[in-house]
């Protein structure tokens, strides 16, 4: 036990534990969004996208970060904006983009004349190795989700559920959309060597999947999704110090483990409300 609070306290698992923290509320805030949309799909569009666009700037040498942000930003608007143009639903356009980036991300990987295990890392991330950069990027991301959600999700609501509406009562809906979809696809990359594509998707999906369970009103909603972000991100890693297993595993077990909670809750006051 002494050996594991020693390790816990140590700085590598403190700026771990603090980029969790941050992955977890920011992206749970930004998921809530999209699940009100009807657009979760955007969100393993961009998970895919940053994979074939860091295989892509591995392969050609160059530096991850402004290859994947273009490539996010490019995917999320071509969804997001392309389905308004078309009269589709955001899903239709984000699953299309979604084969497409990992097909490219498949191929750039087979192009690669030897193994690069970076590459792979884009994918299922590593906490534990988390740096003072990724502390720095994870803060900025952080900070614009929660002082734009604070001030503009009333707003963000309106447009998500009724865009026509929106416009007439006048709201700027195409500003508030590209300042939403930028922060969205900072987000993707700025966790992406920390968690991964693949729990950046999850962190997107389950806690507004599970707080849609528990919650009526959306001050609930978006709260249980913020809590349940957090707690999960943390415990999770905090778990994989304890146990040395891989913290994205551990996560998403914890993710899922909320989600079940909730439904068995929900089933059971329901069964218990109808003998009431």
């Amino acid at each position: 036990m002494d050996n594991v609070f020693a390790v816990l306290s140590s700085s590598f698992a403190r700026k771990a534990i603090l980029v969790a923290f941050l992955a977890g509320g920011s992206i749970s805030i930004l998921g809530a969004f999209l699940n009100i949309k009807g657009a979760n799909f955007l969100g393993a569009a961009l998970a895919h996208t940053i994979f074939s666009a860091g295989a892509l700037a591995y392969l050609l040498g160059l530096p991850v970060f402004p290859v994947a942000f273009f490539s996010a930003i490019t995917v999320s608007f071509l969804s997001y904006f392309l389905a308004l143009r078309e009269g589709g639903t955001v899903e239709r356009t984000s699953g299309l983009l979604f084969t497409f980036t990992m097909a490219l991300g498949i191929l750039f990987v087979s192009l690669m004349k030897r193994y690069d295990p970076s590459v792979m890392a884009l994918l299922f991330g590593d906490i534990l190795t988390a740096g003072t950069e990724d502390i720095v990027a994870s803060l900025i991301t952080a900070v614009l989700t929660f002082v734009g959600f604070v001030l503009l999700w009333r707003k963000m609501v309106i447009i998500f559920q009724d865009r026509e509406f929106a416009r007439v009562i006048g709201i700027k809906v195409v500003l508030i959309e590209v300042a939403f979809l930028s922060v969205l696809s900072l987000a993707s990359v700025s966790f992406i060597k920390g968690i991964g594509a693949l729990l950046f998707f999850a962190f997107l999906f389950s806690p507004p999947a599970t707080s849609s369970i528990l919650c009526r009103g959306l001050s609930c909603y978006f709260i249980s999704s913020l809590i349940t972000g957090i707690v999960a991100s943390v415990s999770g890693t905090v778990l994989s110090f304890v146990f040395d297993i891989p913290s994205g595993p551990a996560i998403v077990l914890i993710l899922m483990l909320f989600y079940f909670s909730a439904w068995i809750f929900n089933y059971l006051k329901g069964l218990r409300s109808q003998r009431g």
